[in-house]
């Protein structure tokens, strides 16, 4: 790949520039600037995720030092923050280094002490802060001791007081130190209606053109909500009701790519799926777009709706080519497009290989795309050959730096196609490679 600064490049990108015109800079393709933007922002994601961080790969904590702590009764959580680490790398360390791993010890409630304390009227609540425990172990204790408890005690007037400042079921149970279900059981007692809150009181009713309005300025429902003073779920409820959708309305995202770039793509050869990978967007959006844009005569024939194959034209080019996707490459459409055609006309063929021909080319090393290309085929032909005559290919290992790139990416977030495209591997060989070395999120 020539040599283009990747600063003056980002510098180019920022002002505005399309790939042909960068191109046209350097004097080279629009390709070439594509890859370079790739590659760009992979190495960032590397540095960004530590695969050049060489300070993670200094950190060095002895089994001395974890006794140490042991011996303080830490948790891991509190171990990690004593030694700048995270939890998970101290429970990975205790069994690198075989220590027993660390169980938190019951808390104890004894029985005379629970039953004096709801002698005292103390609540659930009450109790959980005073052992400094959960509220379900609270209650598990006295389901186990067998202590019954006297129960919350709310008069009439002091929770009517409540209800009359607004208050919601959150803030009466913080009030009376006790949980909402136990106020909600208290309401339903004495028959009280709690009034909903003050901005449910101004809300309005939503009108067709006012959602229809909100959707042209490209907002969320949660930004609808926000805006009408509902929720994101009472909005979807209102496209419902009014049978529209977003998907009909909304305006196209705002993707980084124009609509020259598009072009100077679709014109060097590159699919929609791989203008969707540089333009961080899925197929639909670059198909979209590029419906709606006015295209130059040379890109016309990229759309071809009513596409027609006479069965003259493919018996010749079946003469010259055995491969269906090297046909639809000539005939520009897929591969499955000339499967039907073929079908149609009953011009199947089906590529013959010996066993011998494989063995053959398997003791060279000879991967199944290029057997492929030498049995003029496809490599799913050369793969279902493969399993008949029961014949496996030794496939090469990853080395240790493109291992230690998979973990890094794939705990990043990043998808097996995505990493197969960057180690320039299959995706079923990525998908072997997981399983084998156990690489997990």
């Amino acid at each position: 790949m020539k040599h283009i600064p990747e600063k003056e490049l980002q510098r180019l990108r920022s002002e505005g520039k399309t790939l042909s015109e960068i191109a046209n800079i350097y004097n080279c393709s629009a390709v070439t600037i594509f890859k370079k933007i790739r590659q760009i922002e992979i190495e960032d994601k590397k540095i960004e995720y530590g695969i050049y961080n060489t300070q993670k790969k200094q950190l060095n904590i002895s089994k001395e030092q974890l006794i140490e702590l042991i011996n303080e009764e830490l948790i891991y959580r509190e171990m990690g923050e004593r030694l700048n680490c995270s939890e998970s790398y101290i429970i990975h360390l205790f069994k690198q280094y075989k220590l027993p791993s660390f169980k938190k010890e019951k808390t104890i409630l004894p029985k005379t002490e629970l039953k004096a304390y709801i002698m005292q009227g103390k609540t659930i609540y009450e109790l959980a802060l005073l052992y400094n425990c959960s509220l379900n172990t609270i209650h598990k204790s006295l389901n186990r001791k067998n202590i019954k408890q006297h129960g919350l005690k709310i008069s009439k007037e002091d929770l009517l007081e409540q209800v009359e400042q607004n208050k919601t079921y959150k803030e009466i149970a913080e009030h009376f130190s006790c949980c909402t279900r136990s106020i909600k059981r208290y309401l339903d007692k004495y028959g009280i209606t709690i009034k909903k809150d003050l901005r449910f009181e101004e809300r309005k009713n939503i009108s067709k053109e006012e959602l229809l309005e909100q959707l042209k300025q490209n907002k969320t429902y949660k930004e609808m909500g926000e805006h009408f003073n509902y929720s994101a779920q009472s909005i979807a409820k209102k496209f419902k009701k009014y049978n529209i959708g977003p998907k009909k309305y909304r305006a196209d995202r705002k993707i980084n790519i124009t609509d020259e770039d598009i072009i100077e793509l679709i014109r060097a050869g590159l699919s929609f799926s791989k203008i969707a990978i540089y333009a961080n967007c899925n197929t639909s959006s670059i198909s979209r777009i590029f419906a709606k844009i006015e295209k130059p005569a040379d890109i016309q024939h990229t759309i071809n709706p009513k596409l027609n194959i006479s069965k003259e034209d493919l018996e010749k080019i079946l003469k010259e080519e055995n491969n269906y996707y090297k046909i639809a490459k000539k005939l520009n459409c897929s591969d499955t497009t000339v499967r039907s055609y073929c079908k149609k006309y009953g011009l199947n063929k089906k590529a013959l290989i010996l066993k011998e021909e494989l063995e053959e080319q398997i003791n060279m090393n000879k991967t199944p795309k290029e057997m492929a290309e030498i049995f003029n085929c496809s490599i799913v032909s050369v793969r279902s050959y493969l399993s008949k005559y029961n014949l496996s290919i030794r496939e090469t290992d990853l080395s240790q730096q493109e291992l230690e790139d998979f973990r890094v990416l794939y705990k990043a977030g990043l998808s097996q196609d995505k990493i197969a495209i960057y180690l320039n591997k299959t995706q079923n060989f990525i998908s072997r490679k997981r399983k084998k070395y156990n690489i997990t999120r």
